[in-house]
């Protein structure tokens, strides 16, 4: 009876409506309000939920001729497009009044709080955010927001509030809407290891300010002021020094891009993890073998590799984290690449030390595969990278009886941008570099390494080192070694170069008493796993083997 032309044009003629209240009388003067004429209840009238009134519905045909024609409720929704929950609005309001009344929605009048409730609320926030507050350690750039102690939340808070003005109390939902439109604070500290100079700056300040409350304007308080500017003066350019560092970072991923000729690469070890890994209570007592993961992130495109092994393999040091490196420059990295940019962070042992600086020269100037290597070092404390960002998606819960069972965890562990490539090493991953390089080189480091902030090799000076101890400094160079030890090390046919022999002869031993607690662990492992644990080398084993 209604074609598809006709309830299109019903639609539209509903649509029309100026607002809602029109569309709404419109749509009662189509619904009419009746007496029930018969009730036939299955029980008992008293018990019987009954209805007062009776509807019906019709609908506007609009054409030539304009007629109403009856239709069911149902269809009376579909075609004006209504909710169920309007309608019943409409048969209440034709029911109770006999017209539709406006909807209040929104209309309500909200009570105002007093100038002295807001005035309270503030005063406590305030006094917390001097107490307690913190800034973001990382964010580095001027923002307000500030972190409250995790031992706080909200619900403390307000109660704190209606504890010590019960005069002024107020509900919770209005604390809540008034914390969250004045201020910009979270409950939680975002990091732990934070920077020991800027907790230190904000202990001496906020000594300062509670020391400077109660006295009077006078010579005492000015000097404590003047302390106060030369405190955030110095705060203030550390956080300024630190910032160079990821200006830098952002600026070199930039460039890689942009520059298939260039690498961009952040690098660090990860977080020891434990094996066996498992949950027995009994772990916390006994030692467990360490597994490393050394990660080389390469910035461009977030690739990610993990180079891993556990502590029978090999260790932490330099000569590890310089096989690694070379591993990397020349088996993942593009033939066409000429440059690459480091970003690490200033660990002796592992980063910032002479063997690192060595290879480098040597892969620039021996092994002919780069021309600029740029190594660059934060500010201490300062040093968070994507390195830290990829150690997240572990999860260290994760029930493991073997060390190739965290590689096979890595590899599903991420997925986007693309999954992370974890390269089991062995023994012969290891190379003696140190020992290597040491006769091509001066005995040793011509320079200081420790203030280094920037290091640099060029392949237009072969016998240089370039280094600046901070960021925007002049660039400083050293001689490292002299024309006949530069001859030596070149003294190869065309297009070779010498490689240094393995870094360890055999399997690392462990502690015999790690060893032992491995004895007892591994009963709470799979049969199958257990003779992993049993063929560890320890102390006590090797004495006994060089004894025979």
């Amino acid at each position: 009876m209604i074609n598809e032309e006709q309830r299109a044009r019903i639609l539209r003629q509903f649509n029309s409506f100026a607002n809602r209240y029109d569309q709404d009388n419109y749509l009662s003067g189509l619904i009419i309000v009746s007496n029930v004429r018969r009730r036939r209840p299955r029980v008992g009238e008293e018990n019987a939920k009954l209805h007062n009134k009776s509807y019906s519905y019709k609908i506007r045909m609009i054409g030539d001729d304009t007629y109403e024609l009856p239709v069911c409720r149902k269809a009376f929704i579909s075609l004006h497009g209504i909710t169920g929950r309007r309608l019943q609005f409409l048969q209440k309001s034709l029911t109770e009044y006999g017209v539709v009344q406006k909807d209040k929605r929104g209309k309500h009048v909200k009570k105002k709080l007093s100038k002295q409730t807001i005035d309270l609320m503030y005063k406590q926030i305030d006094t917390l955010k001097t107490i307690n507050g913190k800034k973001g350690h990382y964010n580095l750039r001027e923002s307000q927001k500030i972190y409250l102690s995790d031992e706080l939340n909200l619900s403390k808070i307000h109660k704190m509030y209606n504890e010590n003005n019960p005069n002024n109390r107020v509900s919770y939902e209005t604390y809540r809407n008034f914390f969250n439109k004045n201020f910009n604070i979270s409950f939680g500290y975002p990091r732990v290891d934070t920077c020991s100079t800027c907790d230190e700056f904000q202990a001496e300040k906020k000594h300062l300010e509670i020391k400077i409350a109660p006295l009077p304007d006078g010579q005492e308080k000015s000097q404590i002021l003047s302390q106060l500017r030369r405190l955030e003066i110095e705060n203030l350019a550390h956080k300024k020094r630190a910032e160079v560092f990821y200006d830098k970072k952002r600026k070199a991923r930039l460039t890689a891009r942009q520059d298939v000729t260039t690498v961009a690469i952040a690098m660090d070890f990860s977080k020891n993890l434990s094996v066996p890994n498992i949950t027995t209570n009994d772990v916390y007592y006994k030692r467990q073998l360490s597994y490393f993961m050394f990660n080389i992130h390469v910035l461009a495109d977030s690739s990610s590799y993990f180079f891993a092994y556990d502590e029978s393999i090999g260790k932490k040091g330099s000569d590890d984290v310089a096989s690694h490196l070379f591993h990397f420059i020349f088996n993942k990295m593009e033939l066409q690449v000429k440059s690459l940019i480091i970003f690490c962070d200033s660990c002796g042992g592992q980063n910032k030390n002479y063997t690192i600086f060595r290879l480098l020269h040597y892969i620039v100037h021996c092994c002919n595969r780069l021309e600029l290597v740029t190594v660059i070092f934060p500010i201490r404390g300062h040093s968070y990278m994507e390195c830290d960002r990829n150690m997240a998606y572990i999860n260290q819960k994760a029930r493991i009886e073997l060390p190739e069972e965290w590689a096979e965890h890595m590899r599903g562990a991420r997925q986007k941008p693309k999954p992370f490539d974890i390269i089991e090493c062995s023994q012969d991953a290891f190379k003696g570099w140190t020992a290597f390089l040491k006769p091509f080189y001066k005995k040793t480091c011509p320079f200081p390494i420790r203030p280094v902030r920037e290091f640099r090799v060029q392949k237009e000076h072969p016998r240089l080192m370039f280094h600046r101890n901070f960021n925007n400094s002049p660039w400083e160079s050293s001689v490292v070694n002299t024309p006949a030890s530069f001859r030596s090390m070149k003294a190869v046919n065309e297009g070779e170069f010498k490689l240094p022999g393995l870094a360890y002869k055999d399997k690392l031993p462990i502690s015999t008493a790690k060893y032992n607690d491995l004895q007892f662990l591994k009963k709470f492992c799979r049969p199958e796993t257990r003779r992993y644990y049993d063929e560890l080398p320890h102390a006590a084993n090797i004495k006994e083997s060089e004894g025979n």
